[in-house]
């Protein structure tokens, strides 16, 4: 500062100075010299001038003067530099230097004085960019619910503008970073800062502007009650009287409300009808920051009333006795499968426990009340029918049957054959002349051994009608001879025939003479039936009863003769004595006359297997069961001659008993079994001989060891006679019992197959029933009917996930197992249709679609011009009568909701959304229902379920689908989860032909129609069906 103080003083000095004349050294640039030889005045000295360096920010018009020291004249200045070129200019008169720009100047100043001398100095002039004190914008103030969007407006910008939100405000508002351009989230007050960017002159520059944002004003919220009666699968979507459009919405069941009278989705708000009730929906509108009431609650009430119904008729029933079959009336209008109540009792049907149908169990009627009141969903409706159960057709005896019996005289048979159901009726064979039983109704009366062919026919009791005669075989079996007796004969010889039936009684046929040890005692005389004596000595004749027509030949018996010398006084009794085991001992018997020492042994020719002898004491020891003769031989004394006799030694068998049984078993198909004997002599052998009355359970293998075979289960008697030497048997029988095996079990596959329209299948079971086989639904199911007796499975729709029914199988067991004690189970899948599996497979994708059917007739292809009344079904989706406002604005239909997914992505609970179609159906005649009255909506839309044609004419038929709600959708490309399916069904099957078609099959009165052209396509009552895809961009 001093400085400059100097610096003007000394100019003000050098001013008043060059008022006289003083001037400064240096060219002024405009003076001449002095002319030649004048007086050059001399400048005075000075100072030199001084300069400093100067820096500067840049302003618009700025004009720069630099402060000199020792100024003593004028100053001129010159730009020596400039960096840039150009970034300033000098004043006309060189005193100042206009600035255009920032940069680096280098300058000359030039101090030019006519009193002093000349003074330059040189200095740089820094120019920076300029700071730019007067950018500012003004604060704004929005409204959340402002249509325009505004701006944020600054002044005295110098280069592109650069908008930003402060951190702490994101959540309040957007900008636009380049236009300025505001986007209010939420009320409050948010802090946008804004760059002004600079250019070559200005460095940038920011400000901070406010900007106020008032809430939006939330609408009330307000949802209507929703009432409707119960229909399966019926879905609704929740109706919003007020509230906010943009809002998003959450619903739930409040706290009190039960679980299973509805399911909502808690996004969409879509509402799947479960059950009858009424429940409370709590709903949550989220406006978000930017309402003056940023969440907003209310609730509505909804009610499912009882579903509207029909009510249930039955047709009576009449039909032919089949044993345990179940009985499935024809119940219309149906609900839930309806239960039965017997009324009173009956003979002829009964109530099946397990799958509570009606079963037959014999002839008669019955009064039966189908009661529907399953499901509480709908009110219950019942009604009394009729049962009227026929005598059925006999199933026939077995062709096979045969009655073996052994010969019994006079015994009364009443047999029992396989397939016998009444009373049997027999009829001799008129080829034979000598039956062997005398018929007496159903009995047959033993009059002797032998075969005969009867013909039977059963009365077929009370369930069937009178059997067809069939053949049974009558085989009387001849049975061993019955005891007969031998007396021996021994006397004083006398010539003679000695009668032989004074010896033999029992027999019941002719003797047959088999053996004679000593013919020269005697012979047998046939033809006189006598034994002939010839001389003294002893004999034995073995003999046996000949074969005769009800007996077998008889085991042999000895008869021992013995003739003594007239003049004998030598004399011995016969011995008798019963078998013992064990070399038992017997005394001989007294000798009476003998008069020297006795000497034993058996005579000649007689038996040494029946005992042995000591010869001279005469003890016995047995040794079988028999008869033998012993000669006795006196030596005589000296007043004797010597002498003989004899006597008869016989041993009888002794009495065993022996018992036999069968040990009980399990029926097991072709297992043999053998009997246990208890108290069976060692040397005794067993025949054994199966008694069948035609209705035996086992096979006979062997007579001998008396091995059977398994046939079936039930009970049995085999009859036994024991042959044996020294034991007597009498005939014995020995009875068994085959007791019913458990059953088996049963092992069913699970089935999967893919949904078609009347698509019949049956399960996949290898096994043959075992009694009568059944079948049950666990519960009811929509997604397929079973047949309760035959098992045929019908489809009736599927899901968009795996769809699965499970399946019961019973078997009531029959004469060899046990009924099935644990029910089969498995289960039927029932999986979406594939593509080109259909008639016609469709994609929709736009939101209206008119389909025209193939059924409809054209120039190309009329074999459906005959078709008369069609309905139409739908499979694979929720759907249920359009109603309400819909029903009003659109007209009949009916409303069907897909499940979608984002293109390309398989269905998960998370990402199906649900949309809803109206599905309407056109059917008429040509002049009023056609592609372009449809169209143009001059046609009446007519319900699903009702058969419809039109009357003296040919039929056309279409449908249009109508998306109605995808609110549940998000942007993006959207597909079907599954594809669902609509058909045509007619009450009865119809055959295209190239005619037009014609129906046939039975009518619903139970006539038959036939139609003899040539089918293009197999009669069905499915006359048309699509595959439905969905495919959606929003």
């Amino acid at each position: 500062m001093k400085k400059f103080k100097y610096s003007m003083l000394t100019a003000l000095v050098c001013g008043s100075l060059t008022l006289f004349g003083c001037g400064g050294g240096g060219d002024d640039g405009g003076s001449s010299s002095a002319p030649a030889g004048s007086l050059q005045p001399t400048k005075q000295a000075r100072e030199p001038l001084t300069s400093e360096d100067t820096t500067l920010n840049y302003t618009d018009n700025l004009t720069f003067t630099p402060a000199l020291g020792n100024q003593y004249g004028s100053i001129k200045l010159r730009i020596i530099d400039s960096q840039p070129a150009g970034m300033a200019t000098l004043s006309p008169d060189a005193t100042s230097i206009s600035v255009l720009k920032p940069g680096i100047l280098t300058i000359t100043a030039i101090d030019h004085s006519g009193d002093y001398q000349d003074s330059d100095t040189t200095f740089t002039l820094y120019v920076n960019k300029g700071i730019n004190p007067v950018f500012h914008g003004q604060d704004l103030s929005v409204h959340l619910n402002d249509g325009d969007k505004q701006r944020i407006t600054v002044n005295n910008a110098h280069g592109e503008l650069f908008f930003s939100v402060d951190p702490a405000s994101q959540n309040l508002i957007d900008v636009d970073p380049v236009t300025g351009e505001i986007t209010p989230y939420a009320a409050g007050i948010a802090t946008v800062h804004v760059t002004d960017q600079g250019n070559d002159r200005f460095e940038p520059a920011t400000t901070t502007i406010n900007v106020t944002i008032s809430a939006l004003n939330a609408p009330s919220l307000g949802f209507a009650p929703l009432s409707e009666p119960y229909a399966p699968q019926y879905e609704m979507l929740p109706w919003r009287i007020y509230g906010n459009e943009n809002a998003i919405y959450h619903y739930s069941l409040s706290d009190d409300s039960p679980d299973n009278v509805i399911n909502i989705d808690k996004d969409s708000g879509l509402i799947t009808v479960l059950n009858v009730g009424e429940v409370t929906v709590n709903v949550i509108a989220t406006n978000g920051e930017s309402y003056d009431h940023p969440v907003q609650t209310t609730s509505f009430p909804v009610t499912i009333t009882q579903g509207n119904r029909l009510p249930i008729t039955v047709d009576p029933v009449s039909v032919i006795f089949q044993p345990d079959a179940l009985i499935e009336p024809n119940v219309r209008s149906v609900i839930a499968p309806p239960r039965y109540v017997l009324e009173g009792n009956s003979d002829a049907v009964m109530i099946n426990p397990l799958s509570g149908l009606p079963q037959i169990i014999g002839t008669g009627s019955a009064s039966i009340t189908a009661i529907d009141d399953r499901d509480p969903n709908y009110p219950s409706s019942n009604y009394t029918f009729s049962v009227v159960i026929n005598k059925g057709e006999h199933p026939g005896i077995t062709k096979t049957a045969a009655i073996d019996v052994p010969f019994n005289d006079g015994q009364i048979l009443s047999p029992r054959l396989e397939g016998q159901f009444g009373t049997l009726t027999f009829k001799p064979d008129p080829a034979s002349s000598d039956n062997p039983v005398a018929i007496n109704g159903d009995k047959l009366i033993i009059q002797h051994a032998g075969k005969t062919t009867l013909r039977v026919t059963d009365s077929g009791g009370t369930n069937y009608r009178e059997s067809t005669p069939v053949p049974v075989a009558i085989n009387i079996e001849k049975i061993p001879h019955p005891g007969w007796a031998v007396k021996d004969l021994k006397q004083p010889y006398q010539a003679m025939c000695y009668p032989l039936s004074n010896l033999v009684s029992g027999n019941q046929a002719a003797l047959d003479i088999t053996a004679n040890s000593n013919p020269n005692v005697a012979d047998y005389d046939s033809a006189l039936n006598c034994l002939n004596i010839k001389n003294t000595g002893t004999t034995t004749l073995t003999l046996n009863v000949k074969e005769s027509q009800n007996y077998l030949a008889s085991k042999s018996q000895s008869l021992s003769v013995i003739m003594t010398p007239a003049d004998t006084q030598l004399s011995a009794s016969s011995v008798k004595a019963i078998y013992k085991a064990g070399n038992a001992s017997l005394a001989p018997p007294a000798i009476i006359g003998k008069h020297g020492t006795l000497l034993y042994a058996l005579a000649d020719g007689a038996d040494n297997s029946v005992v042995r002898i000591d010869p001279a004491n005469g003890q016995m020891t047995i040794l079988n069961a028999g008869k033998t003769t012993v000669a006795v031989k006196d030596s005589g004394s000296a007043l004797y001659k010597p002498a003989e006799t004899f006597f008869n030694v016989e041993i009888t068998p002794s009495v065993a008993v022996v018992e036999a049984h069968y040990p009980d078993t399990t029926y097991t198909p072709g297992k043999s079994i053998l009997p246990v004997v208890e108290g069976l002599p060692s040397d005794t052998v067993l025949r054994y001989s199966l008694v069948d009355k035609g209705d035996t359970p086992v096979k006979q293998i062997s007579s001998t060891s008396g091995a059977l075979e398994i046939q079936s289960a039930g009970n049995f008697t085999v009859m036994i006679n024991a042959d044996s030497r020294n034991y007597t048997v009498d005939p014995f029988s020995a009875n068994g019992n085959i007791a019913k095996a458990e059953h088996p079990g049963l092992s069913v596959k699970p089935l999967q197959v893919t949904y078609a329209p009347g698509k019949q299948v049956t399960l996949p079971i290898e096994q043959a029933p075992i009694g009568t086989r059944h079948f049950s639904e666990s519960g009811s199911s929509y997604l397929v009917d079973i047949d309760n007796n035959t098992g045929l499975i019908s489809l009736l729709d599927y899901t968009y996930l795996y769809s699965s029914a499970s399946l019961y199988i019973s078997e009531s067991g029959d004469e060899n197992y046990y009924p099935l004690s644990d029910n089969a189970q498995t289960k039927v899948t029932v999986l979406p249709p594939p593509t080109g599996s259909s008639n016609r497979d469709i994609t929709l994708d736009h939101v209206g679609t008119l389909f025209e059917s193939r059924l409809n007739p054209t120039a190309d292809n009329d074999s459906f011009k005959n078709l008369q009344e069609t309905k139409v079904m739908f499979a694979g989706t929720r759907h249920a009568p359009a109603s309400g406002e819909l029903l009003k604005k659109h007209g009949a239909g009916e409303m069907v909701v897909v499940r979608m997914v984002p293109e390309g992505e398989s269905p998960t609970p998370s990402n199906i959304k649900p949309v809803m179609f109206l599905v309407q159906r056109f059917d008429g005649c040509p002049s009023q229902v056609n592609r372009d009255s449809v169209a143009a909506k001059r046609a009446t839309p007519q319900p699903m379920d009702e058969y419809i044609r039109c009357d003296g004419g040919t039929t056309n038929r279409f449908l249009t689908f109508t998306l109605i709600d995808d609110s549940a959708l998000n942007a993006g490309n959207w597909q079907a989860a599954v594809p669902f399916v609509a058909y045509r069904q007619s009450p009865m099957p119809f055959k295209p032909t190239a005619n037009g078609g014609c129906n046939e099959g039975t009518t619903a009165n139970g006539d038959i129609e036939y139609c003899s052209d040539k089918g293009l396509e197999s009669p069905s009552t499915i006359n048309e069906w699509n595959r439905i895809d969905i495919r959606l961009s929003k």
